[in-house]
């Protein structure tokens, strides 16, 4: 008998125990790491952002107009970037805003929050914007300049896990929603909205 061939047969209860040994280790990292997706699967974050646009009783204007920003998922987003554009152009604050579309009026009346590094906890829901205190330039506003309005938000988990939502249109015409994700922020502009 070859010396190889003793050898396994004198040290079989060791190979055979060095053998499950290995597997048992393979088996229990595998399962921390399934266990690592699922603890960061439990806590994504995921952001919308809608609005609302009521005529009930002031057909066929608006009366009441207001953007919200909600966090639908399950863990804290941390918001890391806005870019708001309105007619392609790159907007950095509400009056920037109304200067851009040469709002013809002396004194608007809205209230806002900013999102510019801010943590939306889940079942949270931010107005972002609400113009429903000045019905005259809601109605200036609504839905031409709003149907070219567009709020990108790139926000991350606890676990550093990016994701951009863009919404395009908030004028009842055409509401485009996009969702992606990726390893950082890929949210870039020449001008951040604070």
């Amino acid at each position: 008998m070859s010396n190889f061939l003793k050898f396994i047969k004198n040290n079989s209860a060791s190979i055979l125990a060095l053998t499950v040994s290995t597997l048992t280790l393979f088996i229990y990292v595998r399962q921390t790491n399934i266990l690592a997706e699922q603890t960061r699967a439990s806590l994504w974050p995921y952001v919308k952002i809608d609005y609302e646009a009521s005529n009930a009783e002031t057909f066929p204007h608006i009366n009441t107009f207001y953007i919200t920003v909600n966090n639908s998922g399950t863990g804290p987003a941390i918001v890391e970037r806005v870019v708001l554009k309105v007619n392609g152009i790159e907007i950095a604050n509400w009056d920037d805003f109304f200067e851009k579309l040469s709002i013809p009026f002396d004194l608007v009346k809205y209230s806002n929050n900013s999102l510019w590094d801010r943590v939306i906890m889940p079942g949270e829901t931010i107005k972002f914007i609400d113009f429903s205190n000045d019905f005259e330039l809601m109605n200036y506003l609504y839905p031409e300049h709003f149907d070219n309005l567009e709020i990108a938000i790139c926000y991350k988990s606890v676990y550093d896990e990016y994701w951009t939502v863009i919404v395009k249109g908030f004028g009842g015409n055409e509401h485009v929603i996009e969702r992606h994700k990726s390893k950082k922020c890929v949210l870039k502009a020449s001008t951040y909205f604070l």
